[in-house]
């Protein structure tokens, strides 16, 4: 099957080297911030379920169960928040300065 010279394609060396370390800490901060607004959306949504599972009608021993589940997964979110940010701590820095803090959801 013949093909024209003009469609193939040649191995070339790219213009600019690519720097792999750059990319991966810009995929990094992207993620980490995507991270950090599914803690805190998640955060919210766990506090309003709560609330209103513990709302009228719901006895005074059982809302109190309610918060202090609720407490526990806000505790959860903070791990795993915290972990994120170790992760993205220990990475190689790739010419980059440190990793920006990641703001954590707090327990209310």
């Amino acid at each position: 099957m013949p093909h024209e010279s003009s469609t193939l394609r040649r191995f070339e060396p790219l213009p600019a080297a690519v720097d792999a370390a750059a990319v991966a800490g810009q995929q990094s901060a992207v993620l980490e911030a995507e991270i950090q607004a599914l803690l805190s959306e998640l955060e919210g949504k766990l506090t309003r379920f709560t609330w209103l599972n513990s709302s009228a009608g719901v006895s005074e021993r059982q809302r109190e169960e309610n918060l202090h589940s609720l407490s526990f997964m806000q505790v959860a979110l903070e791990d795993v928040g915290a972990t994120v940010l170790g992760i993205s701590a220990a990475a190689p820095a790739g010419g980059e300065s440190a990793p920006a803090a990641l703001h954590l959801p707090t327990c209310s």
